[in-house]
């Protein structure tokens, strides 16, 4: 019988884990695995399992560790003259980017002195330095400057951000960063390999954009080619490129996935009592996001302030102004910046004042709407919201694969266009900044539009029947 090698449980919202010594079969000292899900916990610790243990240093020490490893593994092969002078090339033309110094890679060592890079003198600034290295020779390659552009820690755009004044909490989240540049990492450099940023076209791109069709869904592919659109626009703006490419890039044609929602049936099932949902909060953050056709982080971002009661409180409209990202725990504007009223039916206008009345922290009016049962500072958080959605779904017999959460947006999308309202009437509520994105939430078969088209195949049958020729 094989023995545990470890357990795991939870302190707060975070997995530990206690190995077990496999001598004496004692638990051993606990460790955090930094991980609030049991699946990314049971990952890091059968990393640990096979890697070791790691040692535990502040930040400062592990920042410093890593330097010098990176440090002496590099010098070690420049010396054995294991990297390749082509990717010392690339090394130092984006070192030469990143630092605003010349630099040039010579591999003999046998030169004359005349031909050996000359040294700046100390009275040349380093502005002239820099603009000297924006050249199509010292140009950083395309692959290069892209995951520089999307690596959070030493992104030039995040750096032009801080410069702009930008405050930390407003800049764009690490984790996005992250799954982004791991995104593009794997795919874009067995396309462009060395090619210079300066030497990169719109149709390299959409080409690059076009091999991937097939491996990425369609929808994928447009996220991409707006990140793509992105690092060249910002690559322009600093002078890196001559003209600007980003608005030539678009991502290849073909049926973007649908997302499924709901029917109009199974909506009024769903929201006709509230014992569907496990309480009176799950069943109201639900309608919520119908109603108001919000993304979820908008929904957990509110505060009891943003219930806006009229004065006999049987009518109520909901402020929508802050985003809460779930990854890192903290409020950031909306996603297109904007900030919305809402009016909400008296039903749920009814329920949100009974569950107000009944909240823990209803006399602090900037608490979340929305509370976290075990801490006090963040809302209801998305595992808990996910789950219930889901056991919701399948105990009524409505759930399919990829229906989320989400899917309320696209749903309310849907009824306000089969009700006739104006696009731009349903980008008011909806937030959108974009037709094009707005037209792919309404794009759904409804029973509605079904009956529509067989009014107009019986329209065209008529027309063209014999008596309606001989009249």
């Amino acid at each position: 019988m094989k023995t545990k090698k470890y357990y795991l449980y939870l302190r707060g919202s975070i997995w530990y884990c206690r190995f077990i010594d496999p001598v004496t079969g004692t638990s051993l000292t606990a460790r955090s695995t930094g991980k609030s899900s049991r699946q990314e916990a049971e990952e890091v610790v059968i990393s640990w399992l096979y890697g070791g243990i790691p040692k535990k240093h502040n930040k400062e020490e592990k920042q410093a560790l890593e330097v010098h490893a990176v440090i002496e593994t590099f010098k070690k092969m420049l010396i054995n003259n294991r990297i390749p002078s082509d990717e010392l090339s690339r090394i130092l033309s984006l070192a030469s980017y990143m630092y605003g110094f010349s630099c040039s890679v010579h591999p003999c060592n046998n030169q004359k002195e005349s031909e050996r890079p000359q040294q700046l003198s100390h009275t040349e600034s380093p502005d002239v330095k820099k603009n000297a290295t924006v050249n199509s020779h010292q140009s950083p390659s395309f692959v290069d400057y892209t995951l520089t552009f999307w690596d959070w820690k030493c992104s030039p755009y995040i750096a032009a951000l801080r410069e702009e004044g930008v405050q930390e909490k407003l800049l764009p989240g690490k984790t996005r960063f992250q799954k982004i540049r791991y995104m593009l990492q794997k795919r874009l450099f067995p396309y462009f390999k060395e090619t210079p940023l300066s030497a990169v076209t719109a149709k390299d791109i959409n080409k690059f954009l076009l091999s991937l069709l097939g491996s990425l869904k369609v929808s994928s592919l447009k996220k991409m080619s707006e990140w793509l659109q992105q690092t060249v626009k910002f690559a322009y703006k600093e002078g890196l490129l001559d003209t600007d490419i980003s608005f030539q890039i678009h991502p290849p044609k073909g049926e973007c996935e649908i997302k499924p929602i709901l029917t109009i049936e199974q909506s009024v099932q769903l929201f006709s009592t509230t014992a569907h949902f496990k309480n009176k909060m799950h069943y109201c953050i639900n309608k919520l996001a119908l109603e108001t056709a919000c993304r979820i982080g908008e929904v957990a971002a509110l505060k009891i302030s943003d219930i806006l009661f009229t004065d006999d409180e049987t009518q109520a409209s909901v402020r929508i102004t802050k985003n809460y990202h779930f990854s890192t725990h903290t409020l950031k504007d909306t996603k297109n910046k904007s900030h919305k009223d809402v009016p909400i039916s008296p039903q749920l206008t009814a329920l949100l004042k009974e569950f107000i009345d009944t909240h823990p922290q209803k006399d602090n009016r900037d608490a979340f709407l929305f509370y976290n049962s075990t801490k006090a500072d963040r809302p209801v958080g998305y595992d808990s919201i996910r789950k219930e959605f889901i056991r919701v779904m399948k105990t009524l017999g409505f759930y399919v694969s990829h229906l989320s959460i989400h899917s309320y947006r696209h749903l309310a999308a849907v009824i306000l266009w089969d009700k006739g309202f104006l696009e731009r009437e349903i980008m008011m509520v909806t937030g959108h900044k974009s037709l094009w994105v707005l037209r792919h939430y309404c794009n759904h078969e409804t029973q509605a539009r079904k009956e529509k088209k067989r009014e107009m195949s019986r329209a065209i049958a008529q027309a063209i029947t014999s008596e309606t020729l001989i009249a």
